[in-house]
């Protein structure tokens, strides 16, 4: 009785997992794949387009029309075709790569290729191939960290973020401008120097602060704060910033024309007479040094 059972229910469990796969068969339907996948995945050669039939499938067909306009290019199969439509018409039919040789019939000339544009003009051609016209440039391309994108100072004297918008704006205006510098016009510009320092530029046009290079031969004396007498204001100025010391002019003239305070001062080793703005004269250690080094040998071994 007890194998009449089993076997019983092992027909009654075939026959419902027959059924479940039955009815799961019939109710399947593939997922279809988007359209847009489908051309995704699609490569188009020679000017043909993909397109998605009825059936589903992505398929590369070539243009069926092209508008009448006349605008003759001439391919490199040396043909003459209405316009750029029909060449890419003709060479996605016969799967042939046509490219377009010039603007304009083949047997005409390149309306370019005697034509000079000045001030950084491009020539470009007309749609029919048979004039042409000198045109500004609109954009300037980005070459990143080149040549070609750094700044310029034009021979009139004004800025330019690169080459490209020189010969731009040269063009714009008509008038012929050169690189100058390669940089900024006025590299000084935005460096602030402390006095009495000045910004110079380097061998390689860089800013830099320092106390001049040189003053002029006339001779105007004053006589400084230190008690020491100079050619005119500007030696005193530029003494004052090589030595890093506070110089000023007690009064105009030789220090021997006047009272010089700092005659009957006499200072210890290292002081330096120092005449105040009150014309008093007292001895002080020096606050700071020349930037300038030449090393000496002291009486006590120190270098």
């Amino acid at each position: 009785v007890l194998l009449i059972v089993l076997a019983l229910l092992l027909v009654v469990f075939l026959l419902v997992s027959g059924i479940l796969v039955y009815f799961n068969h019939v109710g399947f339907k593939a997922v279809p794949q988007p359209l847009e996948e489908l051309c995704d995945k699609t490569s188009c050669t020679h000017g043909a387009s993909c397109m998605t039939g009825s059936d589903g499938r992505a398929t590369c067909r070539c243009p069926a029309e092209c508008p009448s306009l006349y605008s003759p290019v001439c391919g490199t199969d040396g043909q003459t075709y209405n316009n750029l439509c029909a060449l890419r018409m003709h060479s996605c039919r016969k799967q042939e790569n046509v490219r377009v040789q010039h603007p304009g019939e083949c047997d005409s000339t390149d309306p370019c290729a005697d034509k000079l544009c000045p001030m950084g003009a491009r020539c470009v051609p007309a749609p029919d191939g048979r004039s042409a016209s000198c045109v500004c440039p609109r954009h300037c391309p980005q070459y990143g960290d080149h040549a070609a994108s750094r700044p310029v100072c034009g021979s009139d004297n004004q800025d330019y973020k690169d080459q490209c918008e020189m010969r731009r704006s040269a063009c714009e205006r008509g008038s012929d401008i050169a690189v100058k510098y390669h940089g900024a016009c006025d590299p000084c510009e935005n460096l602030e120097c402390v006095e009495p320092e000045v910004c110079q530029l380097d061998e390689d046009r860089k800013p830099v602060c320092r106390c001049g290079d040189s003053c002029s031969l006339e001779f105007t004396p004053v006589c400084g704060s230190d008690g020491k007498t100079y050619s005119n204001e500007c030696a005193l100025r530029q003494e004052s910033c090589r030595s890093k010391k506070s110089l000023r002019i007690i009064y105009r003239g030789t220090c021997t024309s006047g009272v010089n305070p700092c005659s009957s001062v006499i200072c210890s080793l290292g002081e330096e007479c120092v005449i105040s703005k009150f014309g008093i004269a007292q001895c002080e250690c020096p606050s700071q040094c020349e930037s300038v080094v030449r090393p000496v040998c002291g009486n006590n071994g120190q270098t």
